[in-house]
């Protein structure tokens, strides 16, 4: 089993960018959390394309895909590996929208940006690379506006505790962990959040329905 310092090699992060190559680009976790933002602003909510942050943005596909539709004039990204934010232009056009970078575990850091700044902040398959999701939710929960949206996807474990289990799966390299449902529930609900959709095809508006495998969208409240 390969440590958290997996991506922190050129190697492993252009062979993940190629195995990427083969998803179905409609089917792939990013575009199923922007499908859930569309969806929300075809039912007229309201977002302002300002200020995006990407927790554990990878290569970028998310927000590229983001700022190329809404035309977001700010992006923070962050991210474990210095290697991986390095392949970010690859999918960002940095001459369109003011990039700062923050190489950074998201499970312990105080994100680069300040009180209630975020219009919109997304994490795809991150969360279950996190052994603790604590700061991760309150950092979120701190930097983003009343009105502001959170996308993420993750899967959870159903065992009734707030415990983060380390998973091993023979198809991932990395440590994988996956916190409890119960717990992700229990952090929606303490930095007021409401539930606007969730799940893998179909949404679901009921926390209690959340599955397994989850795409989320998150409004904030206050």
């Amino acid at each position: 089993m390969k440590s958290k310092n997996y991506w922190s090699t050129p190697e492993a992060v252009y062979s993940y960018i190629a195995q990427r190559k083969n998803l179905d680009p409609n089917n792939s976790p990013e575009q199923l959390v922007v499908q859930w933002i569309d969806r929300a602003i075809a039912n007229g909510l309201s977002l302002n394309p300002g200020l995006l942050v990407d927790v554990g943005i990878g290569p970028g596909i998310g927000a590229g895909n983001l700022i190329q539709k809404y035309g977001f004039k700010q992006l923070l990204a962050i991210d474990i590996s210095n290697a991986m934010l390095d392949t970010v232009p690859f999918y960002v056009d940095l001459d369109k929208v003011h990039t700062t970078f923050q190489a950074d575990d998201a499970s312990k850091c105080r994100f680069n940006a300040q009180d209630k700044s975020a219009d919109l902040v997304i994490s795809i398959a991150t969360v279950s690379l996190l052994e603790t999701i604590e700061n991760f939710f309150a950092e979120i929960a701190r930097v983003l506006k009343p009105g502001g949206l959170f996308g993420f996807n993750t899967f959870v474990h159903m065992e009734h505790d707030q415990g983060v289990r380390y998973c091993e799966l023979s198809t991932n390299p990395m440590r994988t962990y996956a916190p409890s449902k119960y717990s992700v529930v229990q952090y929606i609900k303490m930095h007021g959040f409401s539930l606007l959709m969730a799940g893998s095809s179909e949404p679901m508006h009921d926390l209690a329905s959340i599955p397994i495998y989850q795409n989320v969208l998150l409004l904030k409240k206050n």
